[in-house]
């Protein structure tokens, strides 16, 4: 009995180096993700001003972080609270809002990180700009404010 060996083709080993590993990607779960946001920000309104710190624990804090940051974040919190209390509000996705910014801000900022998200007060008929929320693909709030680089440009500041 005669074995023959069986060669790999240039079209078999593109697929199996381009599109195998593509099979195995899924996109992120956008229903889940809005989830998330609208968990984050009931949270931040139901939440006392004193325990204001509490409502980190919904997001995924990688970088090391010292007490002065995190007051400043947790004076961000209260700020957008107050700016929130008593006002109707809505999620949108990078895309629903992308009209909105830039008629005010210019040309909204993309994440390379994950997915955003800009509560857009309904009464004001205004997107917060500078505080978006990025989701990244595990579902996990790792970002909440905007700020400047040391050349003064728009950057998220992620957590």
């Amino acid at each position: 009995m005669k074995t023959t060996k069986k060669h790999i083709t240039m079209k078999q080993l593109i697929i199996f180096i381009l599109i195998i590993p593509l099979l195995g990607m899924v996109p992120p779960d956008k229903k889940k993700q809005r989830k998330v946001v609208e968990h984050y920000v009931t949270t931040l309104l139901n939440t006392k001003d004193e325990n204001i710190k509490d409502v980190f624990s919904l997001m995924k804090i990688t970088e090391e972080t010292d007490k002065e940051r995190m007051d400043d974040l947790a004076d961000f919190l209260l700020e957008l609270k107050k700016q929130l209390k008593g006002q109707k509000y809505k999620i949108l996705s990078y895309c629903e809002a992308y009209k909105g910014i830039t008629e005010t801000w210019g040309d909204p900022v993309p994440s390379e990180r994950g997915d955003v998200y800009y509560i857009y007060n309904i009464k004001e008929g205004a997107v917060l700009y500078f505080a978006p929320v990025i989701v990244n693909r595990n579902n996990e709030i790792i970002c909440i404010v905007m700020g400047f680089t040391d050349r003064q440009e728009l950057c998220f500041i992620y957590l």
